[in-house]
């Protein structure tokens, strides 16, 4: 009963950041293939980070890159510049560039900032960025250190930071040319776009999820969810 109860809260907290990260910052705010209502918007943008230690900004600011720059110098996270060993940590600096790019107004980061209608969270204006990952971070060590709960508390805190965590590695493409050859590369991050995929699909099914503009290249699939005059 007590693994069961750890690999549950894995897979939920797993499942919340996957939410947050691939259907909300993703699909939604990198690549407008989603309309969210403005409340539900406003939310993500500011629960966001408390929820995943990223901010929904710097994080589609830098995907944007990725894409633009894709496997070249300029690309933010690819095994072609750092090697596989590499690719985390310099996903993690890229991602520090890319803040303090806005921060200062760098025309180079902030031309990647188009139709972003919200500014850097307070976390990462006033260099707290770390906070999210010190609430959980201490809410574990509390589950443990109280409660004897050690791998239980480990479950939570590795799947809340679980996208931190797997780095530059979490979205395979089956097209190389337009996504990269970094995003080939196999990795924990390849079950979560598989779950990231499903749950995008299975929005069309919700009773909040309604048709939205005409697909293109950049928004095939296109919803709205949570319509604004519902």
């Amino acid at each position: 009963m007590y693994l069961s109860s750890c690999l549950l809260v894995l897979v939920l907290a797993y499942l919340l950041n996957i939410v947050v990260i691939s259907v909300g910052y993703h699909r939604a705010l990198a690549h407008d293939a989603l309309a969210l209502h403005p409340r539900l918007k406003r939310l993500l943008v500011l629960l966001g980070p408390w929820i995943t230690g990223l901010d929904p900004k710097a994080w589609v600011v830098m995907h944007r890159m990725h894409h633009a720059y894709s496997d070249t110098e300029a690309d933010p996270h690819s095994p072609q510049n750092v090697g596989i060993m590499g690719i985390m940590i310099e996903q993690l600096k890229s991602y520090e560039k890319v803040a303090i790019g806005l921060i200062k107004e760098k025309p180079e980061v902030v031309k990647f900032a188009r139709n972003l209608d919200f500014e850097l969270h307070s976390l990462t204006r006033k260099n707290l960025w770390y906070l999210p990952y010190v609430i959980h971070g201490t809410f574990a060590l509390l589950l443990g250190a109280l409660g004897g709960f050690w791998l239980f508390a480990l479950c939570f805190f590795f799947g809340m930071m679980s996208h931190p965590i797997q780095g530059g590695l979490s979205t395979p493409s089956v097209t190389p040319s337009v996504a990269g050859t970094s995003n080939l590369m196999m990795s924990p991050g390849t079950i979560g776009w598989l779950l990231s995929s499903w749950l995008e699909k299975a929005c069309k099914t919700t009773i909040i999820a309604f048709p939205n503009q005409p697909s293109s290249p950049t928004t095939a699939g296109s919803l709205t969810l949570a319509s604004p005059s519902a």
